[in-house]
């Protein structure tokens, strides 16, 4: 079974937290992003950098914005997953992964996906969000 390191994870995040490094950011962009080391089921992050592909949805300020994650395995059965293609290479946005990230964690951009593909995925969340508030209300 892999075991995770929370104990490197920590160091770089402390690392992160006091870099004073400022990149510019839109929604749309693919940025690599270091998202550490998660609890359980959460997306865990990759390589040196605790890496993985995150599509900024909504920029907050400079610094915050809430980002999905991405994967290249596709599960089209998934609810959560939503496809998109990129330059002939097919992705999922990992909706049930949105999250508020800093800008810190930011990499290196890697493209901008295109209008239609961005508001298919920003109405997929709409409609999950109406959907759990409608079950939450009914309870």
């Amino acid at each position: 079974m892999w075991s995770k390191d929370f104990d490197k994870w920590n160091t770089l995040k402390q690392q992160l937290d006091s870099s004073e490094t400022e990149v510019y950011f839109k929604p749309r962009e693919v940025w690599y992003c270091s998202i550490g080391v998660n609890v359980g089921r959460e997306e865990d992050g990759h390589n040196d950098l605790f890496e993985r592909p995150i599509l900024i949805l909504k920029v907050f300020s400079a610094q915050l914005f809430w980002g999905v994650s991405l994967t290249s395995r596709l599960k089209p059965e998934n609810l959560y997953y939503l496809s998109f293609r990129h330059d002939g290479v097919e992705y999922s946005a990992i909706i049930s992964q949105l999250r508020l990230l800093d800008a810190k964690r930011l990499i290196r951009k890697l493209y901008t996906i295109s209008p239609a593909s961005f508001n298919e995925i920003q109405l997929r969340l709409i409609e999950e969000m109406a959907t759990t508030e409608t079950k939450s209300d009914s309870q």
